[in-house]
């Protein structure tokens, strides 16, 4: 069976996702198979399977054809290293390319040529190894009242190859409601009803299925998240079954992700943290329009992550025995939480190139008490695998509340301070699984402090960014006295921008801010002294009271990660005991 079937005829346009601008050609009828999709990317199957060696099939050539396999080096043109003519009887044609020694970044493109239409059947790589491991996938998918798009993809995914081929179970972790069950699949499925435990919760409760509860003996080697608003190709799943099947030892493969409302936009693939004493993460690929970055350049290189989100991630059921469920902290950071937890244990992260799916973008939400659960989660893992001081702690809490003053974010700033109070209190906290409540409160919280209208009182305004690159002295000093936040003043600017995550180096002195939100609605951040110097002397309180015990309450996380990932722990938090989901669905 092949590794990488070329996706054909696909209903998602976008130049680069599917194919190369054709080289030049002597024949009327032509197709370059390659861009994001539809290349091959040698380099990642060499250092994750070893292999030297592969096969390319074309089947469903017309008369007279030519393939060529063309080589793309990273900043040099592409060259053909294999060239095939059809004979008149040919209607397939298969290529091997022995003994190569692929460097970072080469992809393999495929060009057909013919005098007469081109209508392929399929194109396939094959990756030659000797390494063959049994994969049975248990795909598990978190949902929350999202009835529409859950069952466009589980369609999607019950009418592709990949499910009658490779038979995976697919297992539900619904958090709240579906009004109509009629449509889901009978065979291979099951369903876990709970309570909104969100992601984590969700994610956690199918991967406890699994290892743990009433899938235990249904002998899935490998475990595949997604989210439920992606949309996606199939054919991924198979590459990266192909991947677990011939890699020469257990890894995790993640999948990139692109911008749902623009399908060509690359947004991440594969994440590292940008320090261990900091929040902060990034991706190593250039992001934006594929068409407008040199980002296929950057795919196909193998490298090694601290974590791939889980939009898409897949990995051994060896794996969570070994390292234990992930942490419940209902949403934000339990997969970059884990990524580190999975390489600690000596599973590396891959993010290969051709893996890939669309999520709705990050950037157009206006984040309101997600904020508390950013921080807070972002406090334990500094706590659980760093060896931090508890004086790092204090200073991200310090460094966070300062730049939302300066954004004139008093709901992030109140969010920030309830996060780290809450921290403190230890890991006991995690064991409330009242979360709509909790949100109540904390979107309640939020909007104490921060402005839904503009005071309208401006001499001129500034909009969007500030194009002028300011010293970096001039910078700090800057962040050091919040922007002049606190000289008693009115606001005499008004700044606008489009950007929700917008940095506060952006923000002039004596500043209103508007953001334009992609739903066309306005969030306003007015400036108000009152709140910045009521929120201000809430932190320092708040560092007062837990500075002394801080080292003692991250000792008491430490010491508690391993109940807090066991599968007791999980069973009590999940109530699995009151659960009358039945598996026998999955035969």
């Amino acid at each position: 069976m092949s590794d990488w079937y070329s996706i054909l005829n696909s209903a998602i346009d976008g130049k680069l996702l599917y194919d190369e601008s054709p080289n030049i050609s002597d024949y009327p009828e032509y197709l370059h198979l390659g861009g994001l999709y539809n290349s091959f990317y040698p380099y990642d199957w060499l250092k994750i399977t070893d292999s030297k060696s592969f096969r390319c099939e074309v089947i469903g050539l017309p008369e007279q054809s030519i393939v060529s396999i063309y080589s793309h080096h990273p900043n040099a043109s592409p060259k053909i290293i294999k060239q095939v003519d059809s004979s008149l009887t040919d209607v397939a044609i298969e290529i091997t390319l022995s003994d190569i020694k692929p460097k970072p970044g080469l992809r393999f493109t495929c060009q057909i040529e013919s005098s007469s239409p081109i209508d392929l059947s399929a194109v396939k790589w094959t990756a030659i190894t000797s390494n063959e491991r049994k994969v049975k996938l248990g795909i598990v998918i978190c949902t929350y009242n999202n009835e529409a798009r859950l069952k466009e993809n589980i369609k999607t995914l019950v009418t592709s190859d990949v499910w009658h081929d490779e038979k995976p179970l697919l297992i539900l972790a619904n958090n709240g409601d579906i009004q109509d069950e009629t449509w889901l699949p009978r065979d291979r499925f099951v369903k876990f009803d709970q309570k909104n435990l969100g992601g984590s919760g969700g994610f956690g409760r199918g991967i406890y299925e699994i290892v743990y509860g009433k899938l235990k003996d249904s002998d899935i080697t490998h475990i595949l998240l997604m989210d439920d608003d992606v949309e996606f190709h199939p054919e991924v799943i198979s590459r990266a079954i192909a991947f677990h099947k011939k890699s020469h030892k257990p890894i995790v493969i993640g999948g990139s992700m692109l911008k749902l409302e623009k399908p060509t936009f690359l947004h991440e693939a594969g994440a590292n943290l940008n320090s261990p004493r900091r929040i902060g993460t990034s991706t190593d690929i250039p992001v934006g329009p594929i068409n407008k970055t040199d980002a296929l350049e950057h795919l196909g290189r193998a490298a090694e992550y601290d974590y791939n989100a889980w939009w898409f991630c897949s990995f051994p059921t060896s794996a969570a025995r070994e390292a234990g469920l992930p942490l419940p902290i209902f949403i934000h950071g339990d997969d970059i939480e884990y990524g580190i937890r999975l390489n600690a244990h000596g599973y590396k992260v891959f993010c290969p190139g051709g893996i890939s799916l669309w999520h709705e973008s990050f950037e157009n939400k206006h984040l309101t008490w997600i904020r508390y659960f950013d921080f807070r989660n972002a406090l334990i893992r500094l706590t659980l695998h760093h060896d931090n001081p508890s004086t790092v702690l204090l200073r991200q809490l310090r460094r966070l509340c300062q730049r939302a003053l300066i954004r004139n974010d008093y709901g992030a700033f109140v969010m920030s301070v309830k996060a780290f109070e809450d921290f403190c209190k230890g890991p006991e906290i995690l064991s409330n699984t009242n979360f709509q409540e909790q949100i109540k409160s904390l979107n309640k919280l939020y909007h104490e402090y921060s402005q839904v209208e503009s005071s309208g009182r401006y001499r001129f305004s500034n909009v969007d960014l500030r194009c002028q690159k300011e010293k970096k002295l001039k910078t700090s000093i800057r962040y050091l006295l919040a922007n002049l936040h606190f000289i008693p003043i009115p606001s005499i600017r008004h700044f606008k921008t489009t950007n929700t995550r917008f940095p506060w180096t952006d923000v002039p002195y004596f500043s209103d801010i508007t953001v334009e939100l992609e739903s066309g609605e306005l969030a306003h951040y007015r400036r108000d002294l009152e709140k910045a110097k009521s929120l201000t002397k809430r932190l320092r309180k708040a560092i007062k009271k837990h500075k002394k015990n801080l080292p003692m309450v991250m000792n008491e996380w430490r010491v508690g990660r391993s109940s807090l990932t066991s599968g007791k722990y999980w069973r009590d938090y999940c109530k699995v005991a009151d659960d009358k989901s039945e598996a026998s669905s999955c035969s």
